[in-house]
Order: C-alpha cells, then structure tokens, then sequence
C-alpha cells in the first residue's frame, strides 16, 4: 500500500513538473518572439530615418521613443524595453552599457 501511493505521488509529481517545463518554455519563447520584434522595430526606425546623405538622428529617436510607449510595461512584451534601448544606443554611437 505505501509503495503504491508511493508511487501514485511520484507520478503526480512527474505530471506537475512536465505541465511547468511546457509552461517555462512557452513562456520563454514568448520572450523570445518579443525580443525579435524589438529588433525589427529598431531596424524599421533605423531604415525610416536613412536621408540620401546620411542619417536623421532626431527621427530616428522619435520612432523609438514611440515604440516604447507603444509598448506594454508587464508581460512578456516588456522585455522590448531593454531592447529598444540597448540596440538604438548603438545605433547612436552611445555605449550600451553606460548608465542611462
């Protein structure tokens, strides 16, 4: 009897532990999906504020000043913030690692 009850919480516990592994790793991806996109909005402004002779810094801060307030600040969708704000630093010869 206590083997098999045993053995009953084992596989409960086994059930439990696959249901999160599915969760973690669809919430990862999620993130990642997000991620992508982040780059794709900064490659967008990047391209919109190209001018025939050079680059148009002003526009280009504009669009992603806009990104960012478009954008949630829970969720999976937040990890864009980061994002926007590293890669537009580079973009802007700003080193991304120095403070804000």
């Amino acid at each position: 009897m206590a083997i098999e009850s045993a053995q009953k919480a084992l596989d409960d516990a086994r059930i439990k532990m696959k249901a999160r592994d599915e969760t973690l790793r669809a919430m990862a991806t999620a993130e990642a999906d997000q991620r992508v996109q982040a780059l794709q909005t900064v490659l967008d402004a990047l391209l919109a504020s190209m001018k025939p002779r050079g680059f148009d810094r002003k526009k280009f801060q504009a669009r992603i000043a806009l990104a960012g307030r478009d954008t949630p600040d829970s969720g999976p969708a937040a990890v864009r913030h980061a994002i926007y704000l590293a890669e537009a630093r580079k973009v802007l010869g700003i080193d991304p690692n120095a403070p804000a």
